[in-house]
């Protein structure tokens, strides 16, 4: 058994059983990657949440590579975004800086460095109805936005106008998946640790990612070639999906299992997602 699949059934094995409905394991071809993978299914009670994890049957070079897809079942899921700018293990970041009442977490979009080399936030940032960081002129990508009515959608970078009624922006590249289809047109290979956030065609948030130990888990294509490959629990299809930073900085965090997915290292950390 794998280490990541270890790690998933003991934190499983700690919780209380009125938590957990289920944690089965199945197998699933997707045949869009040409590989068969073993599925594991939980559904966490307390959090409203169904975490899927799929791992390769064949990864002897891939060292533990595995799939996360989370589904969002609760009826009004609200994305918000929490400013960090931290600097540290990342683990203990995401443990410490997402709020009590979130079902799970994910790393925000990018960071750079300022005239002085300190590190800064990169894109638009709205965080509780007031802007945080500024946008930046990325040509692709997209934004994913919550607003004051509880709608949640991703909108692609040409066609964001701000509003008065947004309550949480975050603008990331690039668009993984535009309107049910793929948005990375050609795989050119390089392979990294990879998150996204998306909305599937019923509405559901999806919070995704790719993950290996040497941080060399997808492409940008084979990640958004997944996505379009697995169907929600109520039949739903993956609509949009935006990426956020890759590399060490992907990282996914579900409180009510206490399992942090991601690279464990040091890093900046300028913001991160959650759904409450």
């Amino acid at each position: 058994m794998r280490n990541f699949t270890k790690a998933l059934v003991l934190a499983l094995m700690l919780m209380p059983l009125s938590q957990i409905a289920q944690a089965i394991n199945k197998d699933r071809a997707i045949t869009s990657l040409g590989m068969d993978f073993d599925e594991n299914v939980t559904q966490v009670n307390s959090a409203n949440l169904t975490v899927h994890t799929f791992s390769p049957k064949s990864d002897a070079l891939r060292n533990g590579m595995h799939y996360v897809f989370i589904e969002t079942n609760c009826p009004k899921c609200s994305p918000q975004i929490r400013v960090v700018k931290q600097f540290g293990n990342s683990y203990d970041i995401y443990r410490n800086a997402t709020p009590m009442s979130a079902v799970v977490a994910i790393n925000g979009s990018f960071f750079g460095y300022d005239a002085k080399g300190q590190r800064i936030p990169l894109g638009l940032v709205v965080a509780d109805g007031v802007r945080k960081n500024r946008p930046i002129g990325w040509d692709r990508g997209g934004f994913l936005v919550h607003d004051k009515k509880g709608n949640t959608r991703i909108i692609p970078v040409h066609n964001y106008k701000p509003s008065i009624n947004d309550f949480s922006v975050l603008q990331s590249k690039p668009l993984l998946v535009e309107s049910g289809k793929n948005g990375i047109y050609k795989d050119d290979g390089e392979r990294f640790n990879r998150t996204a956030v998306a909305i599937s065609t019923s509405g559901k948030v999806i919070i995704a990612g790719a993950f290996e130990g040497f941080g060399r888990a997808a492409s940008l294509y084979e990640f958004a070639q997944f996505l379009l490959s697995i169907k929600c629990s109520d039949g739903s299809t993956i609509k949009w999906a935006l990426s956020m930073d890759g590399g060490p900085g992907a990282q996914i965090y579900v409180p009510a299992i206490k399992r942090n997915f991601g690279d464990p290292g040091q890093n900046y950390v300028p913001n991160l997602i959650y759904v409450q």
